[in-house]
């Protein structure tokens, strides 16, 4: 399922398409709100933007890709 660039997509959407859990795309979604960005939007309970809009979003906040797992895990 490919977003067209005038599509708006979920955040949610946007950490799937990159393979992350949905909260990823929340996080995103705030860091890029605390930066006065004009994207992406809150429309109801979801955050908006486009494909294009959230990429861009994720290059101006600094946001890691990286997986969170956490140090403590056992081996």
């Amino acid at each position: 399922e490919v977003a067209f660039l005038d599509e708006m997509i979920t955040a949610s959407a946007f950490a799937e398409i990159k393979g992350k859990d949905f909260s990823w795309g929340t996080r995103l979604a705030k860091k890029a709100q605390e930066a006065n960005l004009p994207y992406p939007k809150k429309m109801g309970n979801y955050w908006v933007a486009t494909l294009e809009d959230w990429e861009l979003a994720l290059k101006n906040t600094g946001l890691q890709l990286r997986n969170r797992e956490s140090y403590r895990k056992e081996e």
